[in-house]
């Protein structure tokens, strides 16, 4: 069974992207129970992906939070009676093998944790730096995720902020394939990244401001178009930087590929964010350069992709208009390198499906800590 605080179909962000793609291809194998809030944001554009899954409950009720982005209160109003009533029901009715919780904001559902393995998988781990004084906010998440029998996590970096054992990197992926068609000479930048998500917004909202007009200058015909996600063209509207000429903004769009095909390059100007940028390795898979900010290449600095180019925020004009300005030395860096493989959906699905098969034969789900564990009890 698998419960998350956010509409799952279709897939309108990073997170739904990933779980739509996971269980896709773990139900080949697992029957999946999804319990999701947010009903009301589901539609009749949702039923097509719930084939997949032995069954969809779907609930809403949650209260607007006094705190919207404080981490505390974000728990506590996601982890609401409702949603919690309908999952301890579902457990009862369906008797699940496993309960995998998505996101830190449900994570107060493990007080519900009994014998069968529970899995809390971490989109984005909050957690401060290692030698840094504990916050309040990580002490109570702290008391929720140590519970969990395994924890999921979507980089490296993450797993470094939680000191803990059993502690898993399901990176985030792509559709690889060895098919690869050359971005278009004077095709636009493309960004990726729904609104919802804070960073996404002030990442992009920052990049305008202080290098798009830079980049004009220097590239009279640069344009970009903006792929903001569900009500991107209103929140744009509230902030003149998009009103600058060359920019297009488009509100949610299922299939992104059409738009990563007829790009030059993709940009991810997000800062301060954890977990790992879907739209980069997308980006990157799709033959693309994507030109990132450290932070948004979060779980890839050491993959070796020459198509990911890092840079700093004084680098980041530079960095665009070479792209634009010198095609065939684009062409040689965007062309997808075996690296990618390790990032694809396949690779993702068969790593949680080795974590849910150990969890199944041990309780626990990696084998060395199932032996620290007995000899923990043998004495």
């Amino acid at each position: 069974m698998i419960a998350s605080p956010y509409c799952v179909y279709p897939p309108a962000h990073g997170g739904a992207r990933r779980m739509h793609e996971l269980i896709e291809r773990l139900s080949q194998d697992f029957d999946i129970i999804l319990l999701s809030d947010e009903a009301e944001n589901y539609s009749d554009a949702s039923f097509k992906y719930f084939q997949k899954c032995h069954l969809v409950s779907l609930m809403s009720g949650r209260q607007a939070s006094a705190d919207p982005h404080g981490r505390i209160d974000r728990i506590l109003t996601h982890s609401h009676s409702v949603l919690a009533a309908q999952l301890r029901a579902l457990i009862l009715m369906y008797d699940p093998d496993i309960v995998q919780i998505e996101y830190v904001e449900l994570a107060k559902f493990v007080e519900m944790r009994d014998s069968r393995p529970w899995i809390l998988t971490l989109h984005d781990v909050l957690l401060e730096e290692a030698g840094a004084s504990a916050r309040k906010d990580d002490e109570f998440e702290l008391q929720y995720i140590n519970r969990f029998d395994a924890v999921i996590v979507c980089s490296a970096e993450d797993r470094a902020l939680l000191r803990r054992d059993n502690v898993h990197i399901v990176h985030n992926g792509a559709n690889v394939t060895t098919r690869y068609t050359p971005s278009p000479a004077d095709a636009p930048i493309l960004f990726l990244g729904p609104f919802r998500y804070p960073p996404n917004l002030a990442g992009i909202i920052e990049f305008l401001n202080e290098v798009y007009p830079s980049v004009r200058a220097k590239v009279p015909a640069a344009h970009l178009c903006i792929l903001g996600g569900v009500d991107a063209r209103v929140i744009a509207a509230r902030s003149a930087c998009f009103e600058q000429p060359g920019i297009t903004v488009f509100d949610f769009i299922e299939d992104v590929h059409p738009y990563l095909q007829s790009c030059s390059i993709t940009i991810n100007p997000d800062k301060s964010v954890r977990g790992s940028s879907l739209k980069v390795i997308e980006s990157l898979a799709a033959g693309r350069v994507c030109v990132s900010t450290p932070d948004g290449a979060r779980g890839l600095m050491g993959a070796n992709m020459p198509s990911l180019v890092i840079v700093n925020e004084n680098e980041f004009v530079d960095g665009i208009v070479r792209m634009l300005t010198d095609v065939e030395y684009r062409h040689r860096l965007e062309v997808p390198t075996e690296a990618l493989h390790r990032y694809s959906w396949q690779q993702a699905s068969q790593e949680q499906a080795r974590i849910y098969t150990s969890l199944l034969q041990t309780g626990y789900s990696t084998r060395t800590y199932a032996f620290a564990q007995e000899g923990t009890q043998a004495q």
